[in-house]
């Protein structure tokens, strides 16, 4: 039985000059709802550029690798913004406490929006600091880890649109995800991280991430932790 009744696929893209990734700035947002009771994908999605404001131009190889232009993220909005759009969005849908975030890696969470949450100032909702690393029920299920394109391979799925295109990733990943429940994982939490970067206690249920998160029309509520611990997994983006 699926651990939460949706998930919220993101995968995010990030450019940046320098060679450690947690100084990257994230340029594309996607947010993908898979239906875990109904094993499938949601119409509705969640998808925009992000303006870097760091360093405004966008790398070559953001350009070359995501497909993203220049005049893409000139036209968008700020990360705090577009996370607030993200919010008011999800909050829109009127899931209630009953979901959780599924990624590819511990990066886009773990890393990347917490770095751009510290840098910019600006806060996060609980949901979006817990999430379910794909990876980790894959090597459980598969006996090791791989990246989207392997996953999709071993699963014999089809990898639509563009690799390392955020949407398109997203809407891979989400597949995937349905693919894992249909082989009868609990999709349960694997990582967690508070804006200070420390591990925070986190649940590993439905039930316990009740106590965790609850979603109000335009905002969220400050909660109460579970006494429930998860161990955080490193793991590259895939």
């Amino acid at each position: 039985m699926p651990a939460f009744d949706y998930y919220l696929v993101i995968d995010f893209e990030a450019s940046g000059h320098v060679r450690d990734s947690k100084e990257w700035e994230i340029v594309e947002f996607p947010i993908v709802v898979v239906d875990a009771q109904r094993l499938q994908v949601q119409t509705c999605e969640f998808h925009r550029y992000v303006k870097p404001t760091r360093n405004p131009q966008l790398s070559e190889f953001c350009i070359t690798n995501c497909g993203i232009s220049q005049h893409d993220v000139d036209q968008a909005s700020t990360i705090d913004v577009v996370v607030r759009e993200a919010i008011d969005w999800v909050s829109s849908l009127n899931l209630g406490g009953r979901f959780a975030v599924a990624t590819c890696g511990d990066y886009d969470l773990k890393t990347a929006l917490q770095a751009e949450a510290h840098r910019k100032q600006f806060s996060l909702p609980d949901w979006l600091q817990c999430w379910v690393n794909i990876k980790v029920p894959f090597a459980r299920l598969f006996g090791g880890a791989t990246g989207m394109k392997g996953m999709l391979s071993r699963l014999k799925l089809n990898l639509d649109g563009r690799h390392h295109r955020g949407i398109d990733d997203a809407r891979n990943i989400a597949k995937i995800v349905i693919a894992l429940l249909n082989l009868g994982d609990a999709l349960e939490l694997t990582g967690s991280c508070q804006s200070s970067g420390s591990a925070l206690q986190s649940p590993t249920t439905k039930q316990d991430y009740l106590h965790l998160t609850t979603l109000r029309q335009g905002g969220h509520e400050k909660i109460r932790r579970c006494r429930q611990c998860v161990s955080t997994n490193r793991g590259c983006r895939g």
